[in-house]
């Protein structure tokens, strides 16, 4: 068996929406910003054509976490 890179398996498993999906989603359950920033990153690196989000556009998603709870919401990201 060939050995891969964890960075390698994930951009191959991250091709795959509903996992790509399901990982983010773990990392916002979470709430660790730094957590939601990387999963984003790793997505956004594997899935795209170099599209980004400025860094300030991720910890948005941070900050929405604890409003979101107060209301007895959460946000969940899923494939399409």
């Amino acid at each position: 068996m060939k050995d891969i890179s964890l960075d390698a398996y994930m951009d191959v498993r991250l091709q795959d929406p509903v996992f790509a999906a399901g990982y983010v989603n773990a990392a916002l359950e979470d709430g660790d910003c730094a957590a939601v920033v990387l999963a984003m990153t790793r997505v956004l690196k594997a899935r795209s054509k170099g599209v980004t989000v400025p860094p300030e556009g991720l910890e948005a998603l941070c900050r929405l976490k604890p409003v979101l709870d107060d209301l007895g919401m959460s946000l969940a990201v899923t494939a399409r």
